[in-house]
């Protein structure tokens, strides 16, 4: 559920995602899976905002790396032409 704590991030999560949608209309390469990976992306982190016990935090934190990560490399692979820079954006 939404507490006091969580209610602020939860908005500042609608209006990041859609802005993101807003932003993101002109996309041209493979728009269809980007925004179903950016849709999972929001409910991840909308489950992790929302949930009350650690183990639905982790399987929701999961559930939003995923896509994150899938994001990045298709990203990387429009802009660089290589699978090799997504494990470079995000490993440290």
């Amino acid at each position: 559920g939404i507490d006091g704590s969580s209610a602020p991030l939860v908005l500042l999560n609608g209006i990041v995602l859609m802005g993101a949608v807003l932003i993101s209309q002109t996309i041209n390469h493979r728009p269809r899976d980007f925004f179903v990976l950016l849709f999972a992306l929001g409910s991840g982190v909308f489950g992790v905002f929302v949930s009350r016990d650690l183990f639905f935090l982790f399987f929701f934190y999961e559930l939003a790396f995923l896509p994150m990560y899938l994001l990045s490399v298709s990203g990387a692979v429009v802009l660089t032409s290589s699978l090799s820079s997504g494990p470079k954006n995000t490993v440290p």
